[in-house]
């Protein structure tokens, strides 16, 4: 049955019924005691008050802990299994987290290079109007144009 009981206490629950006696409230206490490291503190506890006063055997006793010993275990199983989901979607969490963590620095660095284009942007307008400028010097120069007008005009 359970293998973390004592041999001691293996032989008892092999008696006849008929030679089976009732257990005292200290006793269920006791054999309560051997059952701390696979049962909740609290489950015990609620066995110990359930049982309070009633007439039970180490038999029926030990019936009622393989029970209870079968649904923790059951729920320890349980328990794992939601435990390890969270912890999946914590992960899945945390990766997308990493990814929006790489959006942004990827924006920020789209958002320095648009920027940096702006910049170099107005340069290059400052440079065309340079030019510009020094185009109507040259050409200034080079053809009067009001002159062509002029004679044009007055040739015709």
């Amino acid at each position: 049955m359970l293998g973390f009981l004592s041999e001691e206490k293996r032989e008892d629950e092999l008696k006849p019924e008929a030679e089976a006696e009732f257990m005292s409230d200290k006793e269920i206490s006791e054999f309560l005691r051997d059952f701390r490291d696979s049962v909740p503190s609290f489950v015990l506890s609620d066995v110990q008050k359930a049982l309070s006063g009633r007439k039970v055997t180490r038999e029926q006793l030990l019936a009622v802990m393989e029970r209870i010993v079968s649904r923790a275990l059951d729920m320890d199983s349980e328990l794992k299994n939601r435990v390890d989901e969270l912890s999946t979607s914590v992960s899945e969490l945390k990766d997308e987290v990493s990814e929006l963590k790489n959006c942004n620095e990827e924006l920020a660095s789209f958002a320095e290079e648009l920027e940096r284009l702006r910049g170099e942007m107005i340069e290059l307008r400052e440079m065309l109007n340079t030019l510009m400028r020094d185009m109507r010097l040259v050409y200034g120069r080079k053809f009067n144009v009001q002159a062509i007008v002029d004679e044009v005009l007055q040739g015709a």
